[in-house]
């Protein structure tokens, strides 16, 4: 079988949000070693994710273990400790899938998941592990059923099994049996969060309400925010970031917004409060 790799290393041209906070993690008191420990810390960020881009076994995830460490230290002339705080922070910030570590020993995320796979349409051998993948990644990528070496980690060659499955079904059956799967989990998740209900609204395939349940535990943020309803935890680039933990260790403090009037701002002025805080007016004595 073909190289899994990429063999390049795709990201965005600026930090993202989740990237700025890790390493604003790693701020010390020392003036001197503010800037080198910021940037240690993003140089084993980044070769972790070159490491899995060229990992010619897989290409969308890492296994976390001791030679990885070992390898990573060699590297960068540090030392190991270092470098688990280094992982620690990546996962409590959502660089990498929390969920999915503590399950499987592996890094992953649902962003590095889309990039790979995107990368790999035109493969026809590509060798997957059913457990890894996210739910979205079977939904938008056909070719990943069709074409694919589907394995769990188990060790048992499940593609054969999948294609009759789908074979013998007819489109009906297949439509309605995770349709009751669904509405039945859904129930579940409203009636742990029934301030998240909305009437009207499409489920997407990809939704897992089992996954959805636990990440909104986890996260006080999205459990007290009652304006974050089931419209907005189901759309696509806000349920990956859901899942990925990426609103896991936000707090929650609706006292902030209290003292601002009732005024509605364009996209462009909320994206430019960072930057041009002149350029919005706010309530009170500022209007």
């Amino acid at each position: 079988m073909k190289s899994q790799s990429l063999k390049f290393f795709p990201r965005e041209s600026k930090l993202t949000t989740q990237e700025q906070l890790f390493m604003s993690d790693f701020n010390i008191f020392n003036e001197k070693r503010v800037a080198n420990q910021k940037l240690e810390a993003f140089a084993v960020y980044t070769l972790l994710r070159m490491k899995m881009s060229d990992d010619d076994d897989a290409g969308y995830f890492l296994n976390y273990n001791k030679d990885l460490l070992n390898l990573l230290a060699s590297t960068l002339g540090t030392d190991n400790r270092f470098l688990e705080r280094v992982v620690k922070r990546s996962l409590e910030r959502g660089l990498f899938d929390k969920v999915m570590y503590e399950k499987y020993k592996i890094l992953t995320s649902p962003d590095i998941q889309d990039k790979y796979f995107f990368g790999k349409q035109r493969c026809t051998s590509i060798r997957v592990v059913k457990e890894y993948l996210y739910s979205f990644v079977y939904e938008k990528y056909e070719f990943v059923n069709k074409k694919c070496k589907i394995v769990s980690i188990f060790g048992e060659n499940v593609s054969k099994k999948l294609q009759t499955t789908q074979d013998k079904t007819n489109t009906d059956t297949k439509r309605d049996a995770p349709a009751e799967c669904v509405k039945t989990d859904l129930e579940l998740f409203l009636k742990e969060f029934p301030k998240k209900a909305e009437s009207g609204v499409k489920i997407p395939n990809y939704v897992d309400f089992k996954a959805l349940t636990e990440r909104v535990r986890a996260s006080d943020f999205l459990k007290m925010a009652n304006n974050l309803k089931l419209s907005w935890l189901v759309k696509k680039e806000n349920y990956d970031k859901v899942i990925a933990g990426h609103y896991d260790k936000i707090v929650f403090s609706p006292g902030k917004t209290q003292n601002y009037d009732n005024r509605s701002y364009s996209q462009e002025q909320l994206n430019n409060l960072f930057t041009d805080l002149d350029s919005v007016k706010l309530g009170g004595n500022n209007g």
